[in-house]
């Protein structure tokens, strides 16, 4: 185990080498000279990086190799370069500081928490493996190009805005609100809303939604393309509507939007408590 608070530095190689795993906690600097990582650990650990802290390598912050178990504590105030994660182990990386490259995961599971209070340069890759995203946090912010999450949820009483397009099969929004400007979750994807609010800045196709959350269609359209799902929540706007056109939607909760209810193909059926 290490915990610094002052430099380590390699001139050409990798600034902390673990071979058998281990605990490390940061708050000085960890830098890796041209061919080197800030960090490697063969065989798993639990890696912080504290407030004031720096990990940085002329090939990247961290390399997370191995079968083990890895977890990754970026602080908030913390600076950290690229993480890229080799071998078949699983990755929990939770992420309030700045990580400057963004991450490449492995053949693994992989589990990225990102906090309002984040900032990350960079693509999140989940790589291969049955890879989940989280969106946290109290303040707002804006999540940036991510690739090969099978689910993302969105909890916490903050605001994430969908900066781009995204892959993403399944979307649970829990509490606050999760706005997408058009076009950024995928049109086959599920949405279920068991809290919080999806927010529309632009007319969204989506698969199927389900829950009993709120969904701010503005001026926008909100389309279902896929699947069969109950949605027992409200839909709010302005000249938004709803457009079904391959989904199966059993609803019974509330609408208060002047725009159209379209049915192209799939079904709406009107529930008990169900209101236009």
């Amino acid at each position: 185990s290490l915990t610094d608070a002052g430099s380590v530095t390699s001139s050409n190689e990798t600034a902390v080498y673990l071979a058998a795993g281990g605990t490390v906690t940061n708050s000085g600097s960890l830098t890796g000279g041209t061919g080197g990582y800030g960090l490697w650990t063969s065989a798993g650990g639990t890696f912080t990086n504290q407030a004031g802290g720096t990990i940085t390598g002329g090939l990247g912050g961290m390399y997370l190799d191995g079968a083990n178990l890895v977890t990754v504590n970026l602080d908030a105030g913390s600076t950290t370069g690229k993480i890229f994660s080799g071998g078949t182990g699983d990755r929990v990386i939770n992420i309030l500081g700045t990580l400057n490259g963004g991450y490449a995961g492995g053949s693994g599971a992989d589990a990225i928490t990102l906090d309002t209070s984040a900032v990350v340069n960079g693509t999140l890759d989940g790589g291969a493996g049955n890879n989940t995203l989280t969106l946290t946090g109290t303040g707002s912010a804006t999540l940036g190009a991510v690739a090969n999450f099978g689910s993302a949820t969105k909890s916490g009483s903050g605001t994430w805005t969908l900066g781009g397009a995204t892959d993403v099969a399944a979307w649970t929004v829990t509490g606050g609100t999760l706005v997408t400007n058009g076009g950024a979750i995928a049109d086959t994807a599920s949405v279920a809303l068991t809290g919080g609010t999806l927010q529309l800045g632009g007319s969204e196709a989506i698969g199927v939604l389900t829950g009993s959350g709120n969904v701010a269609l503005g001026t926008s359209t909100l389309m279902l393309t896929s699947g069969t799902g109950s949605f027992t929540g409200n839909f709010n706007g302005t000249s938004g509507g709803l457009l079904i056109d391959g989904a199966n939607l059993s609803f019974g909760g509330r609408v208060n939007y002047a725009g159209l209810t379209e049915i192209r193909s799939g079904t709406l059926t009107l529930t008990t408590g169900a209101r236009f």
